[in-house]
Formats: structure tokens, sequence, C-alpha cells
């Protein structure tokens, strides 16, 4: 705890140091920075063509352009932010920061600190995180369920596909019988859930086959009157 609460001091002190000092030299050949929205974060990539005496980096964050800057992480709280020291060949960085929301505009900018304690700002970009978390999730496998089983007399048959494909997805009887087709046709990839409604069939065992281009998946399904 007490480390913790130092972190959090020093992390400060640098913080309005960088203020005073932010036109003071790099210690890094800085080649630039990007943001992309992956899953519920931003993801900042970075990269250096050279490191002389780099301890590392400082980034802070604001959803206003007119507001101050607030602490993000620094290479005091994060290892992903910790300079290479003195090296001649490119170093690729990234952090992700996981406190979005959807619908913002997040402003990012990082600073190098050398060993002397001299901050230099080195960059900053924006981006807008769009719906994030909103996106349809692509299963990573096909799957074919259904329930409740038994039942009577409706059944759902649950479909996830992780890549576009011409599906097929029928109903048989025990004795290999088509009684009922559910699809014929282009699925594209996510996850689908079709009813079955049983009614005029007779109580009995039924297979349902998913066929989706050379992929097999069936479930034995129990109709109960």
């Amino acid at each position: 705890m007490i480390n913790m609460k130092k972190n959090s001091i020093a992390f400060l002190a640098l913080l309005l140091t960088c203020v005073i000092l932010s036109a003071v030299p790099s210690a890094v050949e800085f080649l630039g920075i990007n943001a992309s929205v992956q899953d519920l974060s931003v993801i900042l990539n970075w990269s250096t063509a050279t490191e002389t005496e780099n301890q590392g980096f400082i980034l802070e964050r604001k959803t206003d352009s007119l507001s101050s800057w607030d602490p993000l992480a620094s290479y005091i709280n994060s290892d992903a932010l910790i300079g290479q020291g003195t090296v001649s060949s490119q170093t690729n960085y990234s952090y992700a920061d996981s406190l979005v929301i959807s619908g913002e505009t997040y402003f990012y900018r990082i600073s190098g600190i050398d060993n002397a304690n001299n901050i230099g700002l080195l960059d900053s970009l924006s981006i807008t995180v769009e719906e994030v978390g909103l996106a349809p999730i692509v299963p990573c496998a096909f799957i074919l369920t259904a329930y409740p089983n038994p039942f009577n007399p409706r059944i759902v048959i649950t479909l996830q596909y992780p890549v576009n494909s011409n599906t097929s997805v029928n109903i048989y009887d025990i004795q290999g019988a088509l009684v009922d087709q559910l699809i014929n046709g282009f699925v594209g990839a996510g996850h689908y859930e079709l009813t079955w409604d049983a009614s005029g069939m007779p109580s009995g065992v039924y297979i349902v086959k998913m066929l989706a281009g050379k992929i097999q998946r069936s479930q034995k399904i129990v109709l109960m009157k």
C-alpha cells in the first residue's frame, strides 16, 4: 500500500513537471502514435526509432478539447510504458485504455522522460469510441444446440457461425426422412435462434442437422406430447 501511494505521488509530480518542461527535447526519436477501438478498449500503439537514456513514457487523457489533461498511466505504474534505456533499433509499444464509454471522444497525449528527468511532449491525438460493445459477437466455432429438450410443442434451435456460409438446417425423423427445412441459403457469421413448432408432428425422436459448407452438426431432440 505504501509503495502504491509513493508511485501515485511520483506520477502526479512527473505530470506537473511535464506541464512546465513540455518544450524540453525528448530522449527518443519518435515515429508516431495511433489509436484504434477493440472490444471495450482504446488501443494506443506507438514506436520509437532510437532511444537515449529513456526511462519511459507518460500518457494523459481528456474528454473535452478545452479541458485540462488528466493522468492516465506512466512508466512508474505500468510496465507497458517503461522505456528501453539506450537503443538504436526500433521499439514498438502498446497500451489499452479500458475506461471508455461508447459515443465519447477521447483526447490523448504522450510524453517521454530521460534519466535526468527531462520530459518532452511527443505527440497527441483523438479518437471517437463508436458503439463499443454493441457489435455482434462472432463465435470461434460452428455450434448447434436446441432447448428445451425434451420439448412440447416448440423448441428453440441455436446456431453460431464463425464465418459466412451457405447453410441448410433440416429436421429429420428417426428413420431419416426429411420433415421440415428451416434454412436453405447464405448465412452471415453470428448468433441465430430459430423456433420449430412441432404441433402437427407425432411424439418421438427427431434429428436437427446443420450443414454449413463442409461442416456438419446434428442434435437429437425429443418431442413428448
